[in-house]
C-alpha cells in the first residue's frame, strides 16, 4: 500500500510541476506572439496607409496636371467641364475619400496619419472645392453629400482636425 501512495504522491507532484512549467511556457510564448502580432499589425497599417496615400496623391497630381488648362478655362467661364475632367475629379475625390474612411474608421491608427492627410490634402481639396463650387454650389453641401469621410477631416478652406 505504501508503494501505491508513494507513486500517487509522485504522480501528483510530477503532474503539478509539468502543469506549472507548461503554464510558464504558454505565458512566455503568448507574450512573444503578442509583440509579433503588434509588429505585424503596424507593418500592415503602414503598408495600407502608404499605398492609399500614394494613390490619392498620384490621382490628385494627375488630375491637376492633365486638366490644368481646362480647369483655368472652366473657372474663367470660357469653357464647360468635360466628361473626362469630371470623371477624373470624381476619381481623385473617391481615392481621398477611401483614405479618409480608412483613417476615420480605425483601419489605420498610425500616429500622425490624420494630421498628414489633413496637411497634405487641404490644398488639393480646396482647389477641388473651387471647381465644384462653380457648377454645384455650395461645395460644402456637395462634399457632405458625396464625400462624408472627407468632411470629417476637412471643410472647404480649412481642416477640422
Amino acid at each position: 500500500m505504501k508503494n501505491v501512495e508513494k507513486w500517487t504522491t509522485f504522480a501528483a507532484i510530477t503532474t503539478s510541476i509539468v502543469l506549472i512549467v507548461s503554464l510558464g511556457f504558454n505565458s512566455f510564448f503568448s507574450m512573444i506572439f503578442s509583440e509579433t502580432n503588434k509588429e505585424i499589425k503596424l507593418g500592415t497599417e503602414l503598408t495600407l496607409f502608404t499605398q492609399t496615400y500614394q494613390l490619392a496623391r498620384k490621382s490628385a497630381a494627375s488630375f491637376f496636371q492633365t486638366h490644368h488648362d481646362e480647369i483655368e478655362a472652366y473657372l474663367s467661364g470660357k469653357a464647360g467641364m468635360s466628361t473626362a475632367m469630371h470623371g477624373q475629379l470624381v476619381q481623385m475625390l473617391d481615392d481621398i475619400e477611401f483614405l479618409a474612411w480608412l483613417l476615420n474608421n480605425g483601419y489605420i491608427t498610425l500616429k500622425g496619419a490624420n494630421e498628414l492627410l489633413s496637411s497634405q490634402m487641404v490644398h488639393v481639396l480646396n482647389q477641388a472645392a473651387v471647381i465644384i463650387e462653380k457648377s454645384d454650389p455650395p461645395a460644402s453641401e456637395y462634399f457632405a453629400k458625396h464625400y462624408p469621410e472627407i468632411t470629417k477631416v476637412w471643410t472647404p478652406k480649412g481642416t477640422k482636425r
